[in-house]
Protein backbone atom coordinates (compact mmCIF):
# COMPACT_ATOMS: atom_id res chain seq x y z
CA UNK A 1 0.00 0.00 0.00
CA UNK A 2 1.44 3.36 -0.98
CA UNK A 3 1.76 6.37 1.30
CA UNK A 4 -0.85 8.13 -0.81
CA UNK A 5 -3.33 5.37 -0.05
CA UNK A 6 -2.79 5.65 3.69
CA UNK A 7 -3.67 9.32 3.84
CA UNK A 8 -7.29 10.35 4.24
CA UNK A 9 -6.46 13.60 2.37
CA UNK A 10 -3.73 14.54 -0.12
CA UNK A 11 -0.56 16.56 0.56
CA UNK A 12 -2.00 19.83 -0.75
CA UNK A 13 -5.00 19.56 1.55
CA UNK A 14 -2.69 18.57 4.41
CA UNK A 15 -0.82 21.87 4.09
CA UNK A 16 -4.07 23.80 4.56
CA UNK A 17 -5.08 22.04 7.75
CA UNK A 18 -5.15 23.75 11.10
CA UNK A 19 -2.72 22.48 13.71
CA UNK A 20 -5.42 20.39 15.37
CA UNK A 21 -6.54 19.15 11.96
CA UNK A 22 -3.02 17.91 11.23
CA UNK A 23 -2.83 16.12 14.58
CA UNK A 24 -6.28 14.62 14.04
CA UNK A 25 -5.38 13.43 10.54
CA UNK A 26 -2.06 11.99 11.72
CA UNK A 27 -3.85 9.76 14.23
CA UNK A 28 -6.08 8.46 11.43
CA UNK A 29 -3.37 7.66 8.88
CA UNK A 30 -1.13 6.04 11.49
CA UNK A 31 -3.86 3.75 12.82
CA UNK A 32 -2.55 0.27 11.97
CA UNK A 33 -6.03 -1.26 12.04
CA UNK A 34 -7.24 1.23 9.42
CA UNK A 35 -4.49 0.01 7.11
CA UNK A 36 -5.35 -3.61 7.92
CA UNK A 37 -8.99 -2.88 7.15
CA UNK A 38 -8.11 -1.34 3.79
CA UNK A 39 -5.96 -4.36 2.96
CA UNK A 40 -8.72 -6.76 4.01
CA UNK A 41 -11.24 -4.90 1.85
CA UNK A 42 -8.71 -4.77 -1.01
CA UNK A 43 -9.21 -1.01 -1.28
CA UNK A 44 -6.53 1.29 -2.69
CA UNK A 45 -8.38 4.40 -1.53
CA UNK A 46 -11.37 5.59 0.50
CA UNK A 47 -14.05 6.84 -1.91
CA UNK A 48 -16.68 9.45 -1.16
CA UNK A 49 -20.03 7.81 -0.46
CA UNK A 50 -21.42 9.31 -3.66
CA UNK A 51 -19.11 7.14 -5.76
CA UNK A 52 -20.63 3.89 -4.50
CA UNK A 53 -24.14 4.80 -5.67
CA UNK A 54 -25.29 4.89 -9.28
CA UNK A 55 -27.98 7.55 -8.94
CA UNK A 56 -27.45 10.03 -6.12
CA UNK A 57 -30.60 11.96 -7.05
CA UNK A 58 -32.92 8.96 -6.61
CA UNK A 59 -31.25 7.62 -3.47
CA UNK A 60 -33.45 9.85 -1.29
CA UNK A 61 -36.53 8.13 -2.67
CA UNK A 62 -35.16 4.63 -2.24
CA UNK A 63 -33.70 4.59 1.26
CA UNK A 64 -35.45 4.46 4.62
CA UNK A 65 -34.02 4.65 8.13
CA UNK A 66 -34.96 1.57 10.17
CA UNK A 67 -33.12 1.73 13.46
CA UNK A 68 -30.27 3.28 15.38
CA UNK A 69 -28.06 1.04 17.48
CA UNK A 70 -25.29 1.92 19.88
CA UNK A 71 -22.67 2.30 17.16
CA UNK A 72 -24.48 2.54 13.83
CA UNK A 73 -27.56 3.48 11.86
CA UNK A 74 -29.42 0.88 9.79
CA UNK A 75 -31.29 1.59 6.56
CA UNK A 76 -33.34 -0.32 3.99
CA UNK A 77 -32.39 0.36 0.37
CA UNK A 78 -34.85 -0.40 -2.42
CA UNK A 79 -33.78 -1.26 -5.98
CA UNK A 80 -30.20 -2.10 -4.94
CA UNK A 81 -29.15 -3.19 -8.45
CA UNK A 82 -29.97 0.28 -9.74
CA UNK A 83 -28.77 2.25 -6.73
CA UNK A 84 -25.49 0.57 -5.77
CA UNK A 85 -22.30 -0.14 -7.68
CA UNK A 86 -21.17 -3.70 -7.06
CA UNK A 87 -17.70 -5.02 -7.83
CA UNK A 88 -19.24 -8.13 -9.36
CA UNK A 89 -22.48 -8.45 -11.23
CA UNK A 90 -25.29 -9.14 -8.78
CA UNK A 91 -28.92 -9.92 -9.41
CA UNK A 92 -30.40 -8.65 -6.17
CA UNK A 93 -34.09 -8.09 -6.72
CA UNK A 94 -35.14 -7.61 -3.12
CA UNK A 95 -34.33 -4.63 -0.88
CA UNK A 96 -31.06 -4.76 1.05
CA UNK A 97 -29.97 -3.50 4.44
CA UNK A 98 -27.23 -0.89 4.79
CA UNK A 99 -25.40 -0.60 8.09
CA UNK A 100 -23.42 2.64 8.36
CA UNK A 101 -20.78 2.79 11.12
CA UNK A 102 -18.82 6.01 11.90
CA UNK A 103 -15.16 5.40 12.71
CA UNK A 104 -12.39 6.95 14.75
CA UNK A 105 -8.74 6.08 15.32
CA UNK A 106 -8.02 4.05 18.46
CA UNK A 107 -5.66 6.69 19.87
CA UNK A 108 -8.30 9.40 19.51
CA UNK A 109 -10.95 7.23 21.14
CA UNK A 110 -8.72 6.77 24.18
CA UNK A 111 -8.26 10.53 24.52
CA UNK A 112 -11.76 11.75 23.59
CA UNK A 113 -13.87 10.06 26.25
CA UNK A 114 -17.07 11.83 25.15
CA UNK A 115 -17.20 9.68 22.03
CA UNK A 116 -17.95 6.34 23.65
CA UNK A 117 -20.46 5.45 20.92
CA UNK A 118 -17.94 5.54 18.07
CA UNK A 119 -16.33 2.37 16.76
CA UNK A 120 -12.60 2.12 16.21
CA UNK A 121 -11.07 0.74 13.01
CA UNK A 122 -10.06 -2.27 15.09
CA UNK A 123 -13.67 -2.95 16.13
CA UNK A 124 -14.95 -2.70 12.57
CA UNK A 125 -12.06 -4.72 11.18
CA UNK A 126 -13.10 -7.61 13.43
CA UNK A 127 -16.80 -7.23 12.69
CA UNK A 128 -16.16 -7.12 8.94
CA UNK A 129 -14.15 -10.35 9.06
CA UNK A 130 -16.85 -12.06 11.13
CA UNK A 131 -19.67 -10.92 8.83
CA UNK A 132 -17.81 -12.02 5.70
CA UNK A 133 -16.91 -15.37 7.23
CA UNK A 134 -20.41 -16.22 8.48
CA UNK A 135 -21.89 -15.13 5.15
CA UNK A 136 -19.97 -17.96 3.48
CA UNK A 137 -22.03 -20.53 5.38
CA UNK A 138 -24.99 -19.72 3.11
CA UNK A 139 -23.20 -21.77 0.46
CA UNK A 140 -21.35 -25.06 0.72
CA UNK A 141 -18.41 -24.08 2.91
CA UNK A 142 -15.40 -26.40 2.99
CA UNK A 143 -13.63 -26.24 6.33
CA UNK A 144 -9.91 -26.81 6.84
CA UNK A 145 -10.80 -30.31 8.04
CA UNK A 146 -12.00 -31.05 4.48
CA UNK A 147 -15.65 -31.39 5.49
CA UNK A 148 -18.59 -29.43 4.08
CA UNK A 149 -20.85 -27.23 6.22
CA UNK A 150 -23.85 -25.08 5.36
CA UNK A 151 -26.56 -23.09 7.13
CA UNK A 152 -28.71 -20.07 6.26
CA UNK A 153 -28.78 -18.67 9.79
CA UNK A 154 -26.57 -15.65 9.08
CA UNK A 155 -27.14 -12.82 6.55
CA UNK A 156 -25.53 -12.79 3.15
CA UNK A 157 -23.04 -9.93 2.91
CA UNK A 158 -23.11 -8.32 -0.54
CA UNK A 159 -20.63 -5.51 -0.05
CA UNK A 160 -18.34 -4.04 2.63
CA UNK A 161 -16.64 -0.75 1.87
CA UNK A 162 -14.76 1.92 3.80
CA UNK A 163 -16.15 5.26 2.60
CA UNK A 164 -15.80 8.91 3.54
CA UNK A 165 -18.33 11.66 4.06
CA UNK A 166 -19.91 14.02 4.23
CA UNK A 167 -22.95 11.81 3.75
CA UNK A 168 -26.01 12.96 1.87
CA UNK A 169 -29.23 14.10 3.50
CA UNK A 170 -30.73 10.65 2.93
CA UNK A 171 -28.56 9.39 5.81
CA UNK A 172 -29.75 12.14 8.14
CA UNK A 173 -32.08 10.39 10.54
CA UNK A 174 -34.00 13.58 11.21
CA UNK A 175 -34.60 14.47 7.56
CA UNK A 176 -34.95 11.22 5.65
CA UNK A 177 -38.25 9.77 4.54
CA UNK A 178 -39.03 8.07 7.86
CA UNK A 179 -40.28 11.15 9.70
CA UNK A 180 -42.37 9.17 12.18
CA UNK A 181 -39.38 7.15 13.38
CA UNK A 182 -39.65 6.48 17.10
CA UNK A 183 -36.31 4.69 17.31
CA UNK A 184 -34.07 7.74 17.21
CA UNK A 185 -32.28 8.27 20.49
CA UNK A 186 -33.44 11.29 22.48
CA UNK A 187 -29.87 12.49 23.01
CA UNK A 188 -29.28 13.04 19.29
CA UNK A 189 -31.03 16.44 19.52
CA UNK A 190 -31.85 16.61 15.84
CA UNK A 191 -28.23 16.37 14.71
CA UNK A 192 -27.34 14.67 11.42
CA UNK A 193 -25.66 11.29 11.43
CA UNK A 194 -24.74 10.40 14.98
CA UNK A 195 -21.37 11.32 16.39
CA UNK A 196 -19.81 12.93 13.34
CA UNK A 197 -16.52 13.72 15.04
CA UNK A 198 -15.35 16.03 12.26
CA UNK A 199 -18.41 18.21 12.94
CA UNK A 200 -17.72 18.27 16.68
CA UNK A 201 -14.28 19.84 16.10
CA UNK A 202 -15.27 22.00 13.12
CA UNK A 203 -13.12 19.86 10.82
CA UNK A 204 -15.81 18.82 8.34
CA UNK A 205 -14.38 21.08 5.63
CA UNK A 206 -10.85 19.83 6.35
CA UNK A 207 -11.03 16.12 7.13
CA UNK A 208 -13.92 13.89 5.96
CA UNK A 209 -15.49 11.53 8.47
CA UNK A 210 -14.97 7.89 7.49
CA UNK A 211 -17.60 5.15 7.74
CA UNK A 212 -17.82 1.42 7.30
CA UNK A 213 -20.69 0.56 4.99
CA UNK A 214 -22.02 -3.00 5.14
CA UNK A 215 -24.62 -4.08 2.57
CA UNK A 216 -26.44 -7.29 3.43
CA UNK A 217 -29.65 -9.11 2.71
CA UNK A 218 -32.91 -7.89 4.24
CA UNK A 219 -33.69 -10.50 6.89
CA UNK A 220 -37.12 -9.42 8.09
CA UNK A 221 -38.33 -8.19 11.47
CA UNK A 222 -36.97 -8.65 15.01
CA UNK A 223 -38.66 -11.60 16.66
CA UNK A 224 -39.70 -9.31 19.51
CA UNK A 225 -41.90 -7.37 17.06
CA UNK A 226 -43.77 -10.34 15.63
CA UNK A 227 -43.69 -13.07 18.28
CA UNK A 228 -47.43 -12.89 18.96
CA UNK A 229 -48.20 -13.58 15.28
CA UNK A 230 -45.99 -16.68 15.08
CA UNK A 231 -47.79 -20.01 15.35
CA UNK A 232 -46.66 -22.66 17.88
CA UNK A 233 -45.07 -25.04 15.36
CA UNK A 234 -43.23 -22.13 13.75
CA UNK A 235 -41.92 -21.17 17.20
CA UNK A 236 -40.52 -24.67 17.63
CA UNK A 237 -38.88 -24.44 14.21
CA UNK A 238 -37.35 -21.06 15.09
CA UNK A 239 -35.77 -22.45 18.25
CA UNK A 240 -34.35 -25.40 16.32
CA UNK A 241 -33.03 -23.10 13.58
CA UNK A 242 -31.23 -21.03 16.22
CA UNK A 243 -29.69 -24.08 17.86
CA UNK A 244 -28.56 -25.68 14.59
CA UNK A 245 -27.17 -22.44 13.14
CA UNK A 246 -25.18 -21.63 16.27
CA UNK A 247 -24.02 -25.24 16.49
CA UNK A 248 -22.63 -25.18 12.94
CA UNK A 249 -20.98 -21.77 13.37
CA UNK A 250 -19.44 -22.86 16.67
CA UNK A 251 -18.19 -26.12 15.17
CA UNK A 252 -16.61 -24.47 12.14
CA UNK A 253 -15.38 -21.16 13.58
CA UNK A 254 -15.73 -21.45 17.37
CA UNK A 255 -18.21 -18.59 16.95
CA UNK A 256 -19.64 -16.79 19.99
CA UNK A 257 -22.24 -14.09 19.44
CA UNK A 258 -22.02 -12.52 22.93
CA UNK A 259 -25.04 -10.25 22.46
CA UNK A 260 -27.87 -12.55 21.45
CA UNK A 261 -31.31 -11.19 22.27
CA UNK A 262 -34.69 -10.83 20.56
CA UNK A 263 -33.66 -7.71 18.68
CA UNK A 264 -30.78 -9.58 17.03
CA UNK A 265 -32.91 -12.50 15.85
CA UNK A 266 -34.82 -11.57 12.70
CA UNK A 267 -37.75 -13.52 11.27
CA UNK A 268 -38.98 -13.55 7.69
CA UNK A 269 -41.71 -15.53 5.98
CA UNK A 270 -40.63 -18.15 3.48
CA UNK A 271 -42.31 -20.32 0.84
CA UNK A 272 -39.75 -23.06 1.46
CA UNK A 273 -41.28 -25.94 3.36
CA UNK A 274 -37.88 -27.25 4.44
CA UNK A 275 -34.63 -25.57 5.48
CA UNK A 276 -31.50 -27.51 4.55
CA UNK A 277 -28.25 -27.80 6.50
CA UNK A 278 -24.94 -29.58 6.08
CA UNK A 279 -22.95 -30.67 9.10
CA UNK A 280 -19.69 -32.60 8.58
CA UNK A 281 -20.78 -33.65 5.05
CA UNK A 282 -24.16 -34.86 6.30
CA UNK A 283 -27.24 -33.15 4.87
CA UNK A 284 -30.40 -32.84 6.93
CA UNK A 285 -33.55 -30.73 6.75
CA UNK A 286 -35.89 -28.97 9.14
CA UNK A 287 -39.55 -27.99 8.55
CA UNK A 288 -39.81 -24.21 8.37
CA UNK A 289 -43.56 -23.84 9.02
CA UNK A 290 -43.35 -20.64 7.02
CA UNK A 291 -40.61 -18.91 9.04
CA UNK A 292 -36.87 -18.49 8.55
CA UNK A 293 -34.58 -16.78 11.05
CA UNK A 294 -31.34 -14.84 10.72
CA UNK A 295 -28.92 -13.86 13.48
CA UNK A 296 -27.51 -10.35 13.08
CA UNK A 297 -25.20 -7.82 14.78
CA UNK A 298 -21.77 -9.33 15.42
CA UNK A 299 -20.38 -6.15 17.02
CA UNK A 300 -19.33 -8.00 20.19
CA UNK A 301 -18.78 -11.42 18.65
CA UNK A 302 -15.66 -13.53 18.39
CA UNK A 303 -14.58 -16.05 15.78
CA UNK A 304 -11.58 -18.23 15.03
CA UNK A 305 -10.38 -18.71 11.46
CA UNK A 306 -7.97 -21.44 10.46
Amino acid sequence: MTDETKHSIDDNEMANLSFFGQVYNRFIIEDSYRNQLLNHLEQDSVPHYGFVFNDNHRINENIKHLDSGSYAHVYRLFEPNKMLKFEHKNHIRNPVIIKMIPLLAEELLQRLTDFHRISSYNDVHNECIIQRTLSQLNGRYQHSDGRIYMCTTFPRLFRSTLIRGPLGSCFDVQTNNNDDDDNVDDNEEGLPFMNNVSDEFNLTDQIPQEYMMLVMEDCGLPITDCLQQIKPLACVSIVKQLIIGLMIAETVFQFEHRDLHGGNVLVQTTNKTMIHYIMRNRTFSLPSYGCMIKIIDTTFSRIRIG
